[in-house]
């Protein structure tokens, strides 16, 4: 029987996270995204861990007093990586109540607490651009560990589903980390989030089920309101929604209505007032992958692996698209009388 006795149904997650001592947590695929990371911070800060926060961004970093990091070198010396901090603004609308810039308002949230944060931004410049990027916070941080993190599953898709849901972001970061020498995972944080973007949740657990036959699914977890690295993340999503009330985030949303228990068709975000919502547990849980086994499982990889502008990475998507089978319709879970 010893051997069946193990460390108490531990998760491979935690291994990789336990063997590292200097991790990148960075939001995958844009916008709110690095914000999902935030439980985990908490706890690898906890745990005694140097933790870097790292975002693709949707804010107009051109337009601040930011500080460029890194550029382009085969886009016209286009800015790539920002620092961002609570004294960051945006230099055309610094006083505005509502400007999009939840990076340094998460900065500023931190500041309350008496932590001055920095959080290294990325602009959307492809494959090529970001990978520079990655490598230059690597070669600063000495970075063990660099961990995704994506707001929904839509990053878990093959390339041959129906609906993709917006893949361009995610895979812009995922291929840049893929081809930076270090360790690497994916977290999903919203699962089922993407339906919005005609993701079905068939393909969601398909991609789980491939990954886990691959040794590519590091576990899940859920995430509970009683945890203290919950509420802080509950707290920190409050303080930038209240900054940022034109630009609610929908995932937010999503996952907030989760940790509360709601279930179904609940709805209190404006930005998705007249659609059907399916709220549930799930969304609540985070999910782990080995981002190689992931990018492995992408069908269109070699198409815009090695691109340099998001437009090259669209096209490439388009291109593979075109030119091989793509399931026909939308998968849904099947009903419990079709069994």
């Amino acid at each position: 029987m010893e051997k069946f006795i193990g460390t108490g149904l531990r998760l491979p997650l935690w291994d990789w996270l336990d063997s590292a001592n200097v991790i990148l947590l960075s939001g995958c695929g844009g916008g709110f995204d690095f914000l999902h990371a935030l439980p985990l911070y908490f706890k690898l800060v906890g745990m005694g861990k140097t933790v870097v926060l790292g975002n693709l961004t949707f804010s107009p970093l051109k337009s601040t007093n930011a500080p460029v990091l890194v550029t382009a070198t085969d886009l016209a010396q286009s800015p790539v990586l920002f620092e961002v901090t609570a004294d960051s603004h945006l230099s055309h609308n610094s006083t505005a109540p509502d400007a999009y810039f939840p990076e340094k308002y998460l900065c500023e949230w931190f500041r309350s607490l008496g932590t001055e944060m920095t959080i290294f931004t990325f602009m959307k410049r492809g494959v090529t651009s970001l990978a520079a990027a990655y490598r230059y916070l690597q070669t600063r941080f000495h970075l063990d560990l660099i961990v995704l993190v994506d707001g929904g599953s839509d990053s878990l898709m093959a390339g041959d589903e129906h609906h993709l849901g917006t893949p361009a972001e995610d895979m812009m970061s995922m291929f840049a980390v893929h081809s930076v020498d270090c360790k690497a995972m994916l977290l999903c944080l919203g699962l089922g989030a993407d339906r919005y973007h005609g993701v079905s949740d068939c393909s969601t657990l398909r991609a789980i089920a491939e990954l886990t036959a691959v040794d590519g699914f590091l576990g899940s977890f859920s995430l509970l309101r009683s945890m203290p690295e919950v509420q802080g993340y509950i707290a920190a999503s409050d303080y930038i929604q209240t900054r940022m009330t034109t630009f609610a985030s929908i995932v937010n949303y999503y996952i907030s209505s989760a940790l509360e228990g709601r279930f179904g068709d609940y709805n209190t975000n404006p930005r998705t007032s007249g659609s059907r919502l399916f709220i549930n547990p799930l969304m609540c849980q985070y999910y782990a992958f080995s981002l190689p086994e992931v990018i492995k499982r992408v069908k269109y990889r070699e198409f815009v692996e090695g691109t340099k502008t998001q437009v090259d990475l669209l096209q490439g998507i388009d291109y593979y698209r075109e030119n091989h089978p793509i399931k026909e319709s939308d998968e849904e879970i099947p009903r419990t009388s079709e069994f």
